[in-house]
């Protein structure tokens, strides 16, 4: 880009003018398509939380950066059995396992373990077929063992009805079968899985203004009293000490 009051260099961008220029027609066209891709996954995923797994509290690497905390990959191991947590079945509990951390200190793993026991107190596990879908699915496997348990005869006997032709059935469409228990929305966890705060913040204490703290110099004329002390401490000290030798000299002299 030219600097100050300068001419516009003369660059030729009527060749192929076309191919230096970007448009972003489709950016709202991109928004309501995300907006509707979140929707997708939220209602796969539902009732687990939109975000994933619960994530631990670490440090950043680094000297620059150690002081800040952040969610990690994973829960350790040693975080995982000191909350009474199967590392194997973690994942499917909503908890991240990352085999590669390890604990230096109790300062990272005691905010962890109590971190998970925080979230199993509050945890709910929603079983993944109904009490009607594992009974229907008990009963046909009940049945199909003892389909298997037929005499060797009437498993010929059947091949050879399959092999006469039979009049083409017509086939329903199935019925979507709607869960038993209806789990209203806002169960749905869409934000972060128990927030934290690198930072605490900072309590402010509300209090009445008192009628001696209204009279008397304001809050502009005090800065400016302070600011006039600050900038005049060396002539004070000077004028002291300037006082302080007359006063010296005359009790020498006796004057």
């Amino acid at each position: 880009m030219v600097k100050h009051n300068n001419a516009i260099s003369d660059v030729h961008f009527r060749k192929d003018w076309e191919r230096h220029v970007y448009t972003w027609f489709d950016q709202p066209g991109q928004k309501k398509s995300r907006r509707l891709k979140r929707q997708k996954k939220a209602a796969k995923v539902f009732p687990r939380p939109v975000k994933g797994y619960l994530r631990p509290i670490v440090r950043c690497p680094s000297t620059k950066y150690n002081t800040k905390v952040r969610e990690g990959y994973g829960f350790t191991h040693e975080e995982l059995r000191a909350a009474g947590v199967n590392r194997r079945g973690a994942r499917q509990m909503g908890i991240s396992v990352d085999s590669r951390r390890h604990n230096r200190s109790n300062s990272s793993f005691e905010p962890n373990v109590a971190r998970l026991k925080q979230y199993l107190a509050k945890l709910v596990l929603w079983p993944k077929k109904s009490e009607t879908a594992r009974r229907k699915h008990k009963e046909r496997k009940t049945k199909k063992d003892k389909r298997l348990k037929k005499d060797d005869t009437e498993t010929t006997e059947k091949k050879e009805e399959s092999l006469i032709e039979k009049p083409i059935k017509t086939i329903k469409p199935k019925k979507i079968r709607k869960p038993e228990t209806q789990i209203p929305p806002h169960v749905q966890i869409k934000g972060r899985i128990l927030p934290f705060r690198s930072k605490p913040k900072a309590t402010i204490e509300w209090r009445v203004i008192q009628d001696f703290e209204r009279k008397g110099m304001g809050a502009y004329e005090r800065m400016v009293h302070a600011r006039a002390e600050a900038r005049n401490v060396g002539k004070k000290k000077k004028a002291e000490m300037e006082a302080a030798e007359l006063a010296f000299k005359k009790a020498i002299t006796g004057g």
